[in-house]
């Protein structure tokens, strides 16, 4: 159904896209991990 050319691109886009979505993934945790450090650095009373 489709070309081998058009099947390789389409793996290539999906390894891309698998990287950004793993970016992605990474600084959402470095973001939380950073609010959760600074929750507990600003509460002392």
């Amino acid at each position: 159904m489709f070309s081998s050319v058009a099947m390789h691109n389409f793996w290539i886009s999906l390894e891309i896209m698998g990287l950004g979505m793993s970016g992605i993934f990474a600084v959402i945790l470095l973001i939380m991990g950073l609010v959760a450090l600074l929750a507990r650095l600003g509460n002392k009373d």
